[in-house]
């Protein structure tokens, strides 16, 4: 129910966002070679920065994509991208079960990834 009029509502922010959304093309890829390129190209940038990375890491939380490590901090990458097996995405309460861990894991797309890739390595390297 809305006690708003018409005009009000076809003004409304939600209207808005959806109109901004559609015209932001985001691609996501459904190919699995393009999935493995992903997680390559993550492994490669943290380990050129010193971090050490382990692939498709089991623990009994969960599986996590990337594990990170860097002294004695880690940190989780969950590939959010495509099908297959690294596209299990962690539901919501997979991510509050390994913050509670303190064990920060964050999604990553590869639609974000090629766009804001330079922020996305200096806010993870800002947690170690």
């Amino acid at each position: 129910l809305s006690f708003e009029s018409k005009r009000e509502i076809a003004e409304s922010l939600l209207k808005r966002y959806i109109s901004h959304k559609a015209t932001y093309p985001v691609k996501h890829s459904t190919d699995r070679a393009t999935q493995l390129d992903l997680q390559e190209a993550l492994q490669s940038e943290f380990e050129a920065l010193g971090i050490d990375v382990q692939l498709n890491y089991q623990t009994h939380l969960g599986k996590i994509d990337l594990l990170l490590k860097k002294g004695s901090r880690y940190v989780g990458i969950d590939i959010i991208t495509g099908r297959g097996d690294i596209a299990e995405a962690m539901g919501l309460s997979a991510y509050a079960r390994f913050a509670r861990a303190q064990l920060p894991i964050f999604p990553i797309a590869r639609s974000i990834w090629d766009k804001k890739k330079e922020s996305i390595v200096q806010h993870i390297q800002s947690v170690f």
